[in-house]
């Protein structure tokens, strides 16, 4: 699983760069740059440097495809780069040998408990799924919406940097209230108790109940509905498909 969680690292990594004012050049270096020294440090040396080197491409690929979509490009090809190259990673998981070098001395050393016994290969799963939950989640959801036509998909870049995981100026706090339950439900799954998780689902639900039960504008509130159930199980189908990873 170590190149599956260096992927999922870099992505989040590009994700979390990728700012209005930043330079479009820095998200896909800082994403690289971190997976590779991630992956030297945990002993990927060798032959074993070829895949990293083709893990660091695919996150400079999704940087670059995110951004075409964002500037009016089709948004289904960042979508099949990551989920070939979660994929990819998977199949192949079995030809890699467990994590080591300086990192894993470093993870074996601390005297954290939940460190005591967890491989380092595992934290580092652990750390890209959660940086999964945050900004490259609602990547992913604005993609989706925007590949599946129920966004218009050509909005400038500005707008997309300003809001990439809630295109609806009109549904506040998306941006942050993905995340959140996103991290919510990988929590709750990791702890055990799936079950709580309904109760976020719920909770979103009556959230937004309001503003989708409107009587005024009744084709701005069916369009809305449209935005909040795609959205939504987007959403939810990226925490519970961590969740499925970390079970493997």
């Amino acid at each position: 699983m170590t190149w599956l969680a260096l992927l999922l690292v870099g992505c989040g990594v590009v994700d979390l760069a990728n700012r209005q004012r930043a330079p479009r050049w820095l998200p896909p270096v800082l994403g690289a740059g971190v997976a590779l020294v991630l992956g030297l440090l945990a002993g990927q040396t060798g032959l074993r440097l070829l895949a990293l080197l083709v893990v660091a491409a695919l996150v400079v690929l999704w940087s670059r495809t995110v951004a075409r979509a964002f500037d009016g490009g089709r948004a289904w090809p960042p979508l099949l780069v990551l989920g070939g190259g979660v994929l990819l990673a998977l199949a192949t998981s079995g030809l890699v040998a467990p994590a080591a070098g300086p990192l894993d001395g470093w993870w074996h050393g601390l005297t954290w408990p939940l460190a005591q016994g967890v491989p380092v290969e595992r934290a580092l799963l652990v750390l890209g799924v959660l940086l999964l939950q945050l900004s490259t989640g609602n990547v992913v959801v604005r993609l989706a919406l925007a590949a599946t036509g129920t966004v218009d998909p050509a909005r400038t870049t500005t707008q997309a940097a300003a809001d990439p995981g809630d295109p609806s100026h009109e549904l506040k706090g998306g941006r942050l209230l993905g995340p959140m339950e996103r991290l919510l439900i990988v929590g709750l799954g990791l702890a055990g108790n799936l079950t709580a998780a309904s109760i976020v689902v719920a909770a979103k639900g009556l959230l937004r109940f309001p503003e989708l039960s409107s009587r005024k504008e009744q084709e701005q509130v069916h369009r809305l509905t449209e935005y909040f159930l795609v959205g939504s199980f987007v959403s939810w189908m990226i925490a519970l498909g961590s969740l499925a990873i970390l079970a493997g």
